[in-house]
């Protein structure tokens, strides 16, 4: 099987990551102005900030430092700020290859499976293009699992 030299990084846009930090710059303002102008005690907006903001922040903070990056066989895959691995192309045991159309477009989300580790690509991503036509030329075609799915509804004519 033909290797491939070159060397990419597929991760999530930071355009998701931003948008993220904005609303949560938006409810802290919220926050801050409703301090100011209410008189004290505030300890139930606080616990409710905490509480819808938490979720957020995590899901930023995955967004932001998740990545793949591919280097000739190699695979490093990052996940958050401490979870890491890396594989061969050869320890790939699964690929489920999902392929959804619906009425703006194709989606595609690739599910790799290195023994018990597992790490998605979807197409929103930058370079999964990239990605793709790496696991199509150097994976065995045996391993790979596609699973298509319409939800695109066909007009009647009546």
């Amino acid at each position: 099987m033909y290797m491939s030299r070159r060397r990419f990084v597929v991760k999530s846009p930071s355009a998701i990551s931003n948008m993220i930090a904005g609303l949560i710059i938006l409810i802290i303002l919220f926050n801050i102005i409703y301090t100011i102008f209410n008189p004290p005690p505030h300890t139930a907006m606080y616990i409710s900030f905490s509480v819808l903001v938490m979720p957020f922040l995590l899901g930023m903070i995955k967004l932001k430092f998740f990545s793949v990056t591919v280097s000739g066989s190699t695979i490093n895959v990052r996940k958050g700020l401490i979870r890491r691995f890396s594989c061969d192309v050869s320890d790939i045991t699964q690929i489920v290859w999902r392929i959804t159309k619906n009425n703006i477009g194709i989606f595609e989300k690739v599910d790799v499976r290195v023994g018990r580790k597992k790490f998605s690509v979807e197409t929103l991503m930058e370079n999964s293009d990239k990605f793709y036509a790496f696991l199509k030329e150097n994976v065995n075609p045996d391993i790979i699992h596609e699973r298509r799915k319409n939800l695109v509804k066909e007009k009647v004519d009546r």
